[in-house]
């Protein structure tokens, strides 16, 4: 059959398709999740004529039509877990007309002891109110949405860049290679599973707690948990009072607190709320000579901030204990100079213990 004429009719028509693909996108941008946690990326393509061309001149095509070609638009879902292509699956199927004759999950095989592309392959039925600038002869036209892991993605991806399309192509050893690699990426992708339901089992946990279990580490998940708690709000709203400024819900910068007290070897969130008691009274008195310390050290002072966030008293409580640590002078400059190059990642050593030194010097009680 001369694919000629299919070829001309799908570059007349390439324009219209790829405005198609990205109405497509947008519709489905509208209904996935808007959680970073649940996708990864979402890819919208019209098929290459090289492609397409290559695909019509298989000796296996049986495509009476170009019609009949479901993947000119192809639309790729990526998700972080496995789990989550089951949800964006029930939102795909209740958005879209599913040609379920066509459709195949590719997740499971038909031989268990076999391992290798796994993805969810949908076809769908072009919405007539999108197809409206379609010739007759593609109205009824469908498209093509996979859904895969970041895992499954990758594999396909290496799949496709070696060449690998079935098990006969290759020797025995390399198939075996193949298999092998091919299983550890389904172990990899229930484990990432298993590990995500045991951090929000953990989560909830601390937030129940407000990171106050004897037994939690100081970690992010339990740090962000004890930013919540009304003791430390307590604190908070007596710094934003002080200082003449809002006390806000965002919080100030766990990761960077995180880093502060792992310097400090806070061992867990009991021990840092027993400091935060004992030193509720030395925290505000404190707030002037830190101040001074920055204004001098950094040219920035507390009329350069227009709120307090949440947690920000646990920053002031943090340099209170640098302090602490040390009992004399020069072991404080030189404990001080290692926490701003280490926590602070000041890469110029005499910058770093001039800094200490005026901070000792401003801050010292």
């Amino acid at each position: 059959m001369d694919y000629h004429p299919w070829l001309r009719l799908f570059q007349d028509q390439k324009k219209t398709l790829d405005a198609i693909g990205v109405r497509l996108r947008e519709q489905l941008q509208k209904i996935l999740p808007s959680d970073p946690l649940h996708i990864q990326s979402l890819t919208v393509r019209v098929k290459e004529e090289a492609s397409l061309r290559e695909k019509l001149r298989r000796p296996d095509a049986t495509y009476g039509r170009l019609l009949d070609i479901t993947d000119l638009i192809g639309i790729r879902v990526v998700t972080y877990f496995e789990d989550s292509i089951l949800d964006i699956a029930k939102l795909i199927e209740a958005e879209f007309a599913i040609d379920f004759d066509h459709s195949v999950d590719k997740r499971q095989h038909s031989d268990a002891s076999q391992f290798g592309y796994r993805s969810l392959h949908y076809i769908c039925a072009l919405d007539p109110g999108l197809a409206h600038d379609l010739p007759q002869n593609l109205q009824g036209m469908k498209f093509e949405i996979q859904i895969r892991t970041v895992l499954q993605h990758a594999w396909a991806e290496i799949e496709h860049d070696l060449g690998y399309k079935s098990p006969l192509g290759l020797p025995p050893r390399m198939r075996r290679k193949f298999s092998q690699i091919a299983s550890l990426l389904e172990i990899a992708d229930e484990e990432f599973v298993k590990i995500k339901s045991e951090i929000a089992l953990y989560q909830e946990k601390l937030r129940l707690s407000q990171g106050m279990d004897p037994t939690f580490l100081m970690n992010q998940f339990s740090l962000e948990a004890f930013l919540l708690n009304p003791v430390i709000g307590e604190v908070d709203q007596a710094v934003a009072k002080k200082l003449g400024l809002p006390l806000v819900e965002d919080t100030f910068f766990p990761h960077y607190l995180l880093k502060c007290f792992e310097f400090l070897d806070a061992p867990n969130i009991r021990v840092l709320q027993s400091k935060l008691s004992q030193h509720k009274t030395l925290l505000l008195d404190f707030l002037d000579p830190y101040f001074a310390f920055t204004e001098e050290g950094f040219g920035f002072s507390f009329r350069d901030l227009d709120q307090i966030r949440r947690g920000y008293s646990l920053l002031i409580l943090a340099h209170i204990l640098l302090l602490e640590k040390k009992s004399l002078a020069l072991e404080r400059i030189d404990y001080v100079s290692q926490f701003f190059m280490e926590v602070d990642q000041l890469q110029d050593a005499p910058k770093a213990r001039r800094l200490a030194q005026i901070f000792c010097q401003k801050c010292s009680f």
